[in-house]
């Protein structure tokens, strides 16, 4: 049977950030061996570097630090929020207009994509609570996970001032924390919207709480919040 639009769109967004951004970028940024030694035979093919995925340690939930969620990685995290926040936009769109451009609509996901993958950065790059991001860390990132020539596939041209604006509507208390010069294109506005209820649900659905966790939790929250959705999804 053939899928959804919605899910097949979903799909083909997510198995391009997993091949380009994924696949390569993330899994290779690791801890490095420390001594000369290891480091000369791992750049020369003649060992395999063991150490972990570094994404991999960083705790997305749960762990030191998140008592009353059960434990995630980062990396685990922001793969599901960004799953998450693309499927519930290709439903809603798809919903709100069953004809809407398919190319358009990919353009929109891989963009909710990169805001979910890097809408913790301050997880990642372990800043202490509260820091600000700056445009520096924003672009260094963006080069070091290969975020440009993603979206450029689609079409996207993004400064990394503008998606540090996008990157901090996800969070409300954290929106127009910076006053911003370039602004992304205006149909990309409303895009954060969805990660934000992803990165809810997601953080519902690992709560240890018997009553406000799980899918009970869920249902709980899409009852009350559904502020970014135009349709019956």
């Amino acid at each position: 049977m053939r899928q959804s639009p919605a899910l097949e769109s979903t799909k083909e967004v997510y198995a391009e950030i997993l091949t380009h951004i994924v696949d390569g970028p993330i899994l290779e940024d690791r801890y490095r061996p420390t001594s000369e030694k290891q480091r000369s035979k791992l750049a020369k093919g003649g060992r395999i570097n063991t150490q972990p995925v570094r994404l991999l340690t960083i705790s997305g939930k749960g762990g030191k630090g998140y008592s009353g969620y059960n434990n995630c990685s980062l990396l685990d995290h922001l793969l599901s929020v960004a799953r998450g926040a693309m499927l519930l936009a290709a439903l809603d769109r798809l919903q709100q207009n069953p004809e809407a451009d398919l190319p358009r609509l990919k353009k929109h996901l891989a963009v909710i994509g990169v805001i979910a993958l890097l809408h913790d950065l301050d997880k990642d790059l372990q800043l202490p609570r509260g820091q600000a991001l700056t445009v520096e860390m924003v672009a260094e990132r963006m080069e070091r996970y290969a975020i440009t020539p993603f979206l450029q596939h689609y079409d996207v041209h993004l400064s990394p001032e503008m998606l540090r604006y996008l990157i901090e509507k996800v969070e409300a208390t954290q929106a127009h924390r910076h006053p911003t010069r370039d602004h992304p294109p205006i149909e990309f506005e409303s895009l954060p919207d969805y990660v934000r209820l992803a990165d809810k649900l997601d953080g519902t659905w690992l709560s240890t709480d018997p009553e406000k966790g799980g899918i009970a939790g869920i249902q709980q929250w899409l009852a009350k919040d559904q502020s970014c959705l135009h349709s019956d999804t």
